[in-house]
């Protein structure tokens, strides 16, 4: 074992999610290629992406901002640079193609803003909540609120609240945010100002 194998497991130990590109014995491309290929993930924040599309048999594409909470599966991982960089291939549930950078790693110092873990959860959060319809998923995509709404679309659509505040009746309670008061009865929003 050479010092710089030793360095690696060293890094490997402490930050875990480290990639390194320059080893071609490694077969990291592949090994990434496995992680994340078919995984379903979701922008937890508008992503601006590029769309591919074809038109008259000729590649299009075009720079959109996709929703947060669209549910997308990783087609294709390609390396994009030097570093962790890649871009990622991804494919909503109507079969359209977008495309996005991001970076595998996570660099405390430059803080990095387009980390994969910052940017997308993983898994279908709309199996998480199979109860919210469509309409209420694009409120809540858009961070708007509607009466009716009940206490997780609310904690979707705009966070958590600063403070609570539950009632002697344990049926009312009142979430203040900075700006926002939220009144429930029985968990479901009946007012908002």
């Amino acid at each position: 074992m050479d010092v710089s194998d030793f360095q690696a497991e060293k890094k490997m130990r402490y930050f875990s999610n480290a990639i390194s590109f320059s080893s071609k014995k490694s077969g990291n491309l592949e090994t990434l290629k496995d992680k994340y290929i078919d995984l379903t993930v979701y922008p937890k924040r508008t992503l601006a992406v590029k769309r591919v599309f074809n038109l008259e048999n000729k590649q299009m594409e075009n720079r959109i901002h996709l929703p947060r909470y669209t549910v997308l599966k990783i087609k294709e991982v390609k390396i994009s640079g030097p570093g962790s960089l890649v871009i990622l291939s991804l494919e909503d549930r109507h079969g359209s193609l977008y495309e996005t950078e991001v970076d595998l790693k996570y660099d405390v110092i430059v803080k990095n803003e387009n980390y994969i873990e910052d940017l997308f959860g993983f898994g279908d959060i709309h199996q998480k909540y199979p109860a919210i319809t469509d309409k209420r998923w694009a409120i809540i995509a858009q961070g708007d609120l509607e009466e009716g709404m009940n206490t997780d679309e609310c904690r979707l659509s705009i966070g958590d609240p600063v403070e609570i505040q539950l009632k002697k009746d344990s049926r009312f309670e009142t979430w203040f945010y900075n700006g926002k008061t939220l009144e429930f009865e029985s968990g479901i929003l009946q007012r908002f100002k």
